[in-house]
């Protein structure tokens, strides 16, 4: 665990992959110096991470945004959930669950996709009627097809954003029910 000069023995990164391959038992086995230096990291990664949602309010995100990989993101809201866990702060604990949803709305999105998401995020195009008949015949407007292409590509991320997501929920459930026990972890986060 830690040396004779009181520094913790593993580097921060062999800490997150201890908990990133093993789970709760990876963190458990995690004490003292090492465990102030994990918890250290995961304040500052979930405090970065909440600023970006108090900045960006966009459903579909680039994961650049992130302030670390989605991999370690999820280690560092595990580190806090378990640590209000022990503090019984459940209204804590939930928040935290919530964010580890929320990982999904941070995609891997291409400059042109980016362009076309900023158009909808930014009501760049405006909301219309598009004329049924002209549709029908073939005749759409450049505007009414940007319109449609920027629509399209929301809602491909929006299906990779709840497919993830469901990924989510089910490993935090996982991570709750094994922490807390099957009566505390029943309920599932609100979305």
């Amino acid at each position: 665990m830690n040396n004779v000069s009181g520094t913790p023995t593993r580097a921060l990164s062999d800490l997150i992959s201890t908990v990133r391959e093993h789970g709760l038992q990876g963190l458990l086995s995690i004490h003292g110096l090492e465990r102030l230096e994990i918890l250290r990291w995961s304040d500052v990664m979930v405090e970065a991470y909440g600023k970006i949602f108090r900045k960006h309010k966009a459903l579909v995100m680039d994961d650049r945004l992130l302030p670390c990989s989605k991999t370690d993101l999820r280690v560092a809201l595990k580190v806090e959930f378990q640590n209000f866990a022990l503090k019984q702060n459940v209204e804590a604990m939930e928040d935290l669950a919530r964010a580890y949803l929320n990982i999904s709305r941070f995609q891997p999105i291409t400059p042109g996709d980016k362009i076309m998401l900023e158009e909808l995020n930014l009501h760049a195009v405006p909301m219309m009627d598009i004329d049924a008949a002209a549709a029908h015949k073939g005749t759409v407007s450049e505007q009414e097809q940007r319109f449609m292409d920027c629509f399209r590509t929301f809602h491909a991320y929006l299906g990779m954003i709840e497919s993830e997501k469901e990924n989510l929920r089910q490993d935090i459930d996982a991570f709750a029910h094994a922490l807390l026990g099957p009566d505390m972890a029943k309920n599932p986060p609100p979305s």
